[in-house]
């Protein structure tokens, strides 16, 4: 692997849960990121009824789409927008930046892209969604990152 091919592979790339939360969650570019209800063998829990143990895989690359592999029995979707048809998930699907991934029938995670990284620290991205700014990174851990913004639309 060349110096340039190593640097692509570091950083992550953002998704928020498109809930009441809104919670920002960083997955590492380079390693499969599991999500389903099952503690134990998932990275991101999501406990909710229509979510599989083991629901699906997240595979961050670095140019900030996300390969989806469905493990479901309530499938994975890929949305352009709201309005817009679902695309079932299958092994070669990829959401890009501002598409969103269904998880069963409720459950949506916005894929926001790759984060800018600072000397030592993750650096927010310019925008989140169609109208909110970001400013600077609050803090992370190992629940997701926090970011300081404001709604433009206010």
């Amino acid at each position: 692997m060349t110096s340039s091919a190593a640097g692509d592979q570091a950083g992550v790339v953002l998704v928020q849960e498109v809930d009441a939360r809104g919670r920002i969650v960083a997955l590492p570019i380079g390693a499969p990121f599991r999500v389903g209800r099952e503690k134990a063998n998932n990275e991101l829990v999501l406990a909710q009824p229509h979510i599989s143990r083991r629901h699906c895989t997240l595979l961050p690359e670095p140019d900030g789409r996300v390969r989806v592999v469905d493990h479901s029995g309530t499938g994975t979707t890929i949305r352009a927008s709201s309005d817009a048809a679902a695309l079932t998930a299958t092994e070669r699907d990829v959401a890009t930046p501002g598409q969103t991934i269904v998880l069963g029938n409720a459950t949506s995670l916005l894929v926001l892209g790759r984060a800018h990284e600072g000397p030592g620290k993750l650096q927010a991205p310019a925008r989140l969604g169609a109208r909110l700014l970001l400013s600077r990174t609050l803090g992370k851990g190992g629940m997701g990152v926090v970011f300081e913004g404001w709604d433009e639309a206010r």
